[in-house]
């Protein structure tokens, strides 16, 4: 990689890192694109500076790429299916217990889906706040 092509590389990433947009988005849109979630940052980020027209072409991708996801997010008998939770600071099982009480899920293996279906759909937030008042 040249020196021009690293720091182009590096501003796009600059510009992922100071917008709205966090891992999971960059996750879903690697696992949709085939290619590394850094890779996927850097093109969040060009689409940032190029402007509002391509970041509202990128806002289409995250739709397609969730849809994607979601169609695939489907009870199983194993979690393993279940990626996003997997690599999640929500599978530990307490956790997964409590948020289970919480939602009033039929079981762990329930709200673990639903963990997986919120983080492809960006809503790590709000399982951050369901967690804090599971614990309370």
């Amino acid at each position: 990689m040249t020196i021009s092509t690293q720091e182009s590389k590096d501003k796009e990433l600059q510009a992922y890192v100071n917008s709205q947009y966090d891992y999971w988005d960059a996750r879903i849109l690697a696992d949709y694109w085939g290619q590394s979630e850094e890779d996927a940052k850097a093109v969040i980020g060009r689409k940032i500076l190029w402007g509002k027209k391509d970041v509202a072409i990128l806002e289409q991708f995250f739709v397609d790429a969730r849809v994607k996801a979601l169609e695939s997010a489907q009870p199983a008998p194993n979690p393993s299916s279940y990626k996003l939770f997997r690599e999640s600071e929500f599978r530990e099982y307490e956790d997964v217990e409590a948020l289970a009480k919480f939602w009033g899920d039929p079981s762990p293996m329930d709200t673990k889906l639903r963990i997986e279906r919120n983080l492809i759909l960006g809503n790590d937030e709000l399982l951050k706040k369901a967690l804090r008042y599971a614990r309370s």
